[in-house]
């Protein structure tokens, strides 16, 4: 087999003693290149979004669990737990089910209204927010408290262990410690949670307060620089879309209308303009008077 490129086709030539024209096969070429779809954000369910109903087996299942622990022991796994309340499930009367399926029904129900009353997104992007450096920190909990001091004694005996190992010998000193043992970090952890509340609250009051100066300085009304004058002689008129015939004023205005060489307004100042369109001579003139009143002219276009 020979093989002759051709542009965008491969032609396959079979060489046999009658090989002629009739015998060349043209076959396309295939592109290896494979288009990749975009994704968009991940999305997770929305914290505030009503919570789904549950079953009537998830029902009995939650009422049921710690029961079940108790028969098999603390240390008993979630493999466990779950096949248990299985079996139990199914040893249920239909009579006993009632019950569960009533329980059942009410979640739903509960479900149904607040989904009505939501106004929220269901869906929310799940990547994390960039939080406000000036934001107040979160206090640590009591294990971490703990850790604190521990770690470093536990790096220096163990210089080989890893952090994970460390952490995981950590979890356990915190679990076999007594609650007179465990007080003095709960309570470091409650007190530095009420200083949070407190600077948080305080934080959240200051930014709305800047927030609102925000919006209490800001001028209503046109630009620093433009009046209503500016609008009726400056580049502003351009930006209104009517022919130059349209605009009220004569030719001897002090502002003549502004275009680009493509007859589109734009915002540059008069010395980079490349095209200027007087008006007509016969344009007639407003009485701009009343508006002088009110906005006098800008002195920057005398």
């Amino acid at each position: 087999m020979a093989a002759l490129g051709n542009g965008d086709e491969l032609s396959v030539i079979e060489e046999s003693e009658d090989a002629g024209v009739d015998d060349i096969e043209t076959l396309p070429l295939q592109d290896n290149k494979t288009k990749k779809k975009r994704k968009g954000p991940a999305l997770r369910k929305a914290p505030q979004a009503p919570k789904r109903f549950k079953s009537s087996y998830i029902c009995f299942f939650m009422a049921k669990q710690s029961e079940i622990k108790k028969e098999l022991g603390e240390s008993a796994s979630i493999e466990s737990v779950s096949k248990r309340s299985s079996e139990l499930w199914r040893s249920l009367s239909q009579e006993e089910r009632k019950d569960w399926n009533d329980i059942a029904a009410k979640d739903k129900q509960r479900f149904l209204d607040e989904k009505k009353a939501y106004i929220g997104p269901w869906k929310v992007s799940s990547r994390r927010q960039k939080k406000d450096p000036a934001a107040p920190r979160r206090p640590m909990s009591a294990f971490l408290f703990f850790s604190v001091g521990k770690r470093k004694e536990l790096s220096e005996k163990n210089p080989d262990m890893k952090n994970t190992g460390i952490s995981r010998i950590l979890g356990q000193m915190w679990r076999s410690l007594t609650d007179n043992e465990r007080r003095p970090f709960v309570q470091k952890e409650k007190d530095e949670r009420e200083k949070y509340t407190a600077a948080m609250k305080a934080w959240k009051q200051k930014k709305e307060e800047d927030k609102q100066k925000v919006r209490s300085n800001t001028p209503l009304g046109f630009p620093p620089g433009m009046n209503l004058s500016f609008m009726f002689h400056g580049p502003y008129a351009a930006r209104l879309g009517c022919p130059p015939t349209a605009y009220p004023f004569a030719a001897n205005a002090k502002q003549p209308i502004v275009l680009s060489p493509t007859g589109m307004p734009h915002w540059k100042p008069p010395s980079q303009v490349t095209k200027i369109i007087p008006l007509p001579a016969n344009q007639p003139q407003l009485n701009l008077a009343i508006f002088d009143d009110m906005m006098p002219p800008d002195p920057s276009f005398d």
